[in-house]
């Protein structure tokens, strides 16, 4: 949320980071997990980060249209600087990133 309203801002660096580059957020591609209780797999209990690199389109629906609408995106815009996983976490305070290269 905080990111969403910094960059929808009119300070200084915001306005310059939207002139440089395009930015997609999407607050959250696992809601069908999140709505029955899981934090971090879908409905089917399936671990959605375990599967980015090779995503089914029947096992792994929400990966697998993510990675199509980033090729889209770079098919449009070009090159795609910076990807950011964010998650939140019952344990720790905060938000932290979670590399999938």
């Amino acid at each position: 949320e905080g990111l969403i309203k910094f960059l929808l801002s009119l300070h200084p660096t915001a306005v310059a980071l939207k002139k440089v580059f395009v930015f997609y957020i999407l607050p959250m591609v696992n809601p069908d997990g999140v709505v029955n209780g899981y934090s971090k797999s879908d409905i089917l209990g399936t671990g959605l980060n375990q599967h980015w690199v090779e995503p089914s389109s029947a096992l792994h629906p929400t990966l697998f249209h993510l990675k199509a609408l980033m090729r889209r995106a770079q098919q449009g815009n070009g090159e795609i600087h910076a990807f950011f996983d964010l998650h939140g976490q019952a344990a720790k305070e905060g938000i932290f990133f979670h590399s999938v290269l």
